[in-house]
């Protein structure tokens, strides 16, 4: 009987763990990676990122995906048992401080199932893989890591990639910038011909500063935080919806509380910083904490005890604020300055920045020459009649 009763805490803990509440950040943000799913991959751009604050979420909405993915591909696996149409995987933090693509490489063969990973190994000092002449050992290995996967996604048909933690990506110590690792891994999706969608926190926005051509490629989904905007706007459906989470939050504990916590709604937006997976991991904590008490009562001082500290949230609130400031477009005008245009385009008003020949609705049309003499015929005139020629 003290068994049961020492696991209770445990299965209780472990079902509000499993508990999922969809608030209208997270359908928003599933709604969108959900469309790229549903397109063609040869439509879709080359990288998404899903960008967000840490610990927001976005590891559980990329696991949700790829259920979603294997779901819509359901009849085509059971078909081809060596069809897999999607590859998750997480990235490692580097251990000497530079972002490991063998490592990186063999996760990807792990997920396939490989069984060969350990032999693909060169043992030859040099040898030439597309064209190229490879003569370090490390790099031979490393490349034909690469073509083992690239081999892999091709046999296996496999039509999505998604990749968890992706900040890692960028982190070198080296010489090489933080572009020529989003370079590695943008010429990666185009090897495999398929979309690519990096989870991260706004570590992964660096991307966006590298190139142009980077940036074009890239479509970027926010998963981003409540704002003390949406929650203090009555008529806001984002800050009814945080609102709404807290009370679900509250209702789904399996224990008792103190009455009236619900109505202390600022407080719990400050201490997660509108952040609702922070709040779920702090509710859990609490949770835990509570079941473990005499009275197995959720009271206030258990709530006070158990919220991340004031200095961790302004660090995690800094770096978020870092985050949206620099997804935030710039104006219609500084665009209007740097093209050097008169004014403003609009859809709605004709404003005029280039003009057209009156009455026409298209571009100017050179006009056509009219005349009827043919090619060489003289213009009428004068020819001189006697007189004395001038003097050269």
């Amino acid at each position: 009987m003290k068994e049961n009763k020492s696991q209770e805490p445990k299965v209780l803990a472990r079902e509000f763990h499993a508990k999922r509440v969809a608030h209208l950040k997270l359908k928003e943000v599933f709604d969108r990676l959900s469309w790229i799913v549903e397109q063609e991959p040869e439509n879709v751009e080359d990288i998404v990122l899903l960008v967000g604050p840490s610990g927001c979420g976005k590891s559980t909405l990329m696991k949700r995906l790829e259920a979603d993915i294997h779901s819509k591909y359901l009849a085509d696996m059971e078909s081809d048992p060596g069809f897999v149409p999607v590859i998750y995987s997480r990235l490692t933090a580097p251990q000497d401080g530079n972002f490991n693509w063998k490592d990186f490489f063999s996760r990807l063969l792990e997920a396939f199932n490989d069984i060969l990973i350990r032999k693909k190994v060169i043992l030859h000092p040099e040898a030439m893989l597309d064209g190229e002449i490879i003569v370090s050992i490390r790099a031979l290995v490393r490349e034909e890591l690469r073509r083992a996967v690239r081999n892999a996604f091709a046999f296996r048909r496999t039509k999505f990639l998604l990749l968890d933690e992706a900040g890692h990506l960028l982190l070198t110590k080296s010489s090489l910038p933080a572009r020529v690792q989003f370079e590695l891994i943008k010429s990666v999706a185009q090897e495999l011909h398929i979309p690519i969608i990096l989870a991260g926190d706004y570590s992964l926005l660096r991307i966006l500063e590298l190139n142009g051509q980077l940036t074009r490629r890239t479509e970027v989904v926010h998963f981003s935080r409540y704002s003390v905007e949406e929650m203090s706007d009555p008529k806001s459906e984002a800050g009814q919806s945080f609102r709404n989470t807290v009370f679900s939050l509250l209702e789904a504990l399996p224990l008792q509380r103190d009455d009236g916590l619900v109505e202390h709604m600022d407080y719990f937006y400050q201490f997660s910083i509108g952040n609702v997976g922070l709040l779920k991991k702090w509710l859990q904590r609490a949770l835990w904490l509570a079941l473990k008490s005499e009275k197995k009562v959720l009271t206030r001082a258990i709530l006070e005890s158990t919220r991340i500290k004031n200095k961790a949230l302004k660090l995690l609130l800094d770096e978020a604020i870092l985050g949206e400031t620099t997804l935030e477009d710039v104006d219609d005008d500084e665009l209007t300055r740097a093209l050097g245009l008169a004014s403003t385009p609009s859809i709605h008003v004709i404003t005029g920045n280039f003009r057209f020949t009156e009455g026409n609705d298209g571009p100017a049309k050179a006009k056509r020459r009219t005349s009827k003499k043919r090619p060489g015929t003289r213009k009428p005139g004068r020819d001189p009649v006697g007189g004395i020629p001038r003097a050269a």
